[in-house]
C-alpha cells in the first residue's frame, strides 16, 4: 500500500501523469461537472455531446487519477469507463494501459475484486511492457486469496 501512496504522490507532482509522455501534460482549466447536463438534449432527454468541450484523452486520464488521489473512486471509474474506447484507439498505447490499470485500482478500492483482477489481467495481457503492466502484476499478487 505504501508504494501506491508514493506512486500517487509522484503522479501528482508530475502533473498527474503517472507514465512519462513525450507530450506536455494537458491542463484542463475550465470547471467541469462530471454529470452531464440536459442542455443540448433532444425531446427525449438524450444528450448531444459537444466534443469541443470534452478534454483530450490524456487530460481525462489525468482528471481520473486526480480523483483517485482524492479517494473519489466511483467518479474516477466513471470517467475511465466513458473514455476507455478513446484511450484504446489513441496513438499512445500507454493511455489504454494506464486507463485499465487505474480502473482496476478503482474497482479494487470499491471492493469489486473480480472486476479489478479482470482489469489488471487485461493490462498484463494486452500491454505487457511498461510500468502499468508491472504495477498490475503487483496488484494481482496482492489480490490473491490469503
Amino acid at each position: 500500500m505504501r508504494w501506491m501512496v508514493s506512486l500517487l504522490a509522484a503522479g501528482l507532482l508530475a502533473g498527474c501523469a503517472v507514465m512519462q509522455s513525450e507530450q506536455a501534460p494537458v491542463v484542463w482549466e475550465e470547471e467541469q461537472t462530471l454529470a452531464p447536463s440536459t442542455e443540448g438534449g433532444d425531446a427525449q432527454g438524450n444528450i448531444q455531446q459537444d466534443t469541443e468541450s470534452m478534454p483530450s484523452p490524456a487530460a481525462a486520464l489525468d482528471m481520473a487519477v486526480a480523483l483517485i488521489t482524492q479517494t473519489e473512486y466511483a467518479r474516477a471509474a466513471a470517467i475511465l469507463e466513458e473514455r476507455m474506447d478513446e484511450f484504446e484507439s489513441s496513438d499512445d498505447p500507454r493511455l489504454a494501459a494506464e486507463g485499465w490499470f487505474w480502473l482496476g485500482y478503482c474497482r479494487e478500492k470499491q471492493g469489486k475484486f473480480d472486476e479489478a483482477r479482470d482489469n489488471y489481467m487485461r493490462v498484463v495481457e494486452l500491454y505487457p511492457h511498461g510500468r502499468a503492466a508491472d504495477q498490475a502484476k503487483q496488484r494481482l499478487v496482492a489480490l490473491r486469496p490469503r
